[in-house]
């Protein structure tokens, strides 16, 4: 046999299957399976099984394609935003109160909070009530120091927790400083208002002559940007009175619901006065406050 037919014979064997054997008797097809006896094994049972595609888990594209998709939205809203800053159209259009101070929002219109109320109670008058308004600023400017801003915030400190800020404030009044309050009436139908300046015990030692005077001022004032250098104009005097230990002093007058009124307390030229103390909301023994009333007080 040649070289060629050598090489050739075991892929020629390979081709046939060997079904037989020696004594001649057939083979079973299947492992196990014996002539005569009958089986349920068929040869589906024995094919191999392909993979199923379906089955498998699923790609880890999907999610990096998600995170993708989130990541380019996040950007273009923050692109958006950074844009409409700098493009006064699209503040306009998108962010109207985007860029106004806090003095300008303060000046927007305020509609009225008792919607149909005067339906309600018609011509008849409300039953006889009052309470008590506290200043909403109340604030020393020094000439001595005419663009420093003196109220504002005057007691906050640092904390373990922040910083807090108290609702103290300082009426003060000297020679040089004088203390300016401002007011907003408030409720329906509490139209009648009392100015009251009564020092609170042992905070003044002598008898201290002070001007008070209505100031020209209709919009908030801000306690941060209040200063002597742009004080509201005196619109009129309204009183000149000796303030001491136990003495009070009354204004009464007229204040239509969410009006502002703002008071300034001199002390006299030429005069030697020194008036001063802490106050807060709510306080027993407050010193300058204002009541509002349903009906006319003496």
């Amino acid at each position: 046999m040649s070289f060629f037919a050598r090489l050739q014979t075991p892929w020629s064997n390979l081709s046939k299957p060997n079904i037989h054997t020696r004594d001649g008797d057939n083979q079973p097809l299947l492992r196990g399976h014996e002539p005569g006896v009958d089986t349920d094994v068929s040869l589906d049972d024995h094919k191999e099984k392909t993979p199923n595609k379906f089955s498998e888990k699923p790609s880890g594209r999907f999610p990096l394609i998600l995170n993708v998709i989130l990541t380019l939205f996040n950007l273009t809203l923050v692109l958006f935003a950074w844009y409409s800053i700098k493009t006064p159209l699209l503040e306009t259009s998108f962010y109207p109160l985007h860029r106004l101070t806090r003095k300008e929002i303060s000046q927007l219109r305020r509609p009225s909070q008792w919607i149909n109320l005067e339906k309600m109670y018609g011509t008849t008058s409300p039953p006889p009530r009052q309470f008590k308004n506290w200043p909403l600023i109340l604030a020393p400017v020094d000439p001595g120091y005419p663009d420093t801003a003196l109220g504002h915030d005057p007691k906050r400190h640092l904390t373990l927790i922040g910083f807090i800020s108290p609702e103290e404030r300082e009426f003060r009044v000297s020679s040089k400083v004088s203390a300016i309050a401002q007011f907003r009436a408030i409720d329906f139908k509490m139209e009648n208002c009392q100015l009251i300046l009564r020092p609170p015990p042992d905070t003044v030692s002598n008898v201290n002559t002070l001007e008070i005077y209505e100031l020209d001022q209709s919009l908030p004032i801000m306690a941060k940007d209040l200063t002597f250098s742009n004080r509201p104009r005196r619109k009129s005097p309204l009183a000149l009175t000796n303030v001491y230990n136990g003495s009070e002093w009354k204004y009464n007058f007229a204040c239509p619901t969410d009006t502002l009124f703002t008071f300034e307390f001199a002390c006299q030229p030429g005069a030697e006065c020194d008036v001063s103390w802490w106050q807060a909301p709510g306080s027993q023994n407050p010193g300058l406050f204002l009541i509002q009333s349903s009906a006319e007080m003496s």
